[in-house]
């Protein structure tokens, strides 16, 4: 084989590899590291959600800070998925009494990060439709709700 069709086996050859890694499953177990990165924390989830918040509150109101808007709303969605899809901190599962009470306590958890990105698709809504004063009222929401998580789970608001 010379010249083309080197070129074209070659090409079938990296697309062929390329198809079969794209198309691996690579699904990890919640207690393995997934392949071809780190497991993220529920802090570092946190604390990029309470970024993008401390952000946007500056800004919300700014229709032409749109773009900037959506991407930090698309920062806190993120976030939230991470922190939403990791199990609860052990450190707040510490102070549940017995298994039942940490498995209340996983729900709870879980059920209020799934308000919580209610709450920001609903806010990136407003924003997309140049509704800033409605999107400053749902901000607002959003960190009565981040106080109430954190009062709920035993954490200071600077956690």
């Amino acid at each position: 084989m010379t010249g083309p069709r080197i070129g074209l086996a070659a090409a079938a050859l990296v697309l062929g590899v390329t198809s079969a890694v794209m198309l691996s499953p690579t699904q990890a177990r919640p207690d393995e590291r997934p392949r071809g990165g780190a497991i993220g924390s529920v802090e570092v989830s946190m604390k990029e959600m309470g970024r993008a918040m401390r952000k946007l509150r500056a800004s919300v109101e700014d229709a032409a800070k749109k773009a900037d808007n959506l991407a930090l709303i698309g920062e806190m969605q993120r976030g939230c998925v991470g922190a939403k899809n990791l199990p609860v901190p052990k450190d707040v599962l510490a102070a549940a009494a017995d298994e039942a009470a940490k498995e209340k306590l996983a729900l709870e958890y879980r059920t209020r990060l799934i308000g919580v990105m209610r709450q920001l698709l609903d806010l990136e809504v407003s924003v997309m439709e140049d509704k800033n004063d409605v999107a400053k009222t749902q901000l607002d929401e959003l960190f009565k709700m981040q106080k109430a998580g954190h009062d709920a789970m035993g954490l200071s608001d600077d956690d």
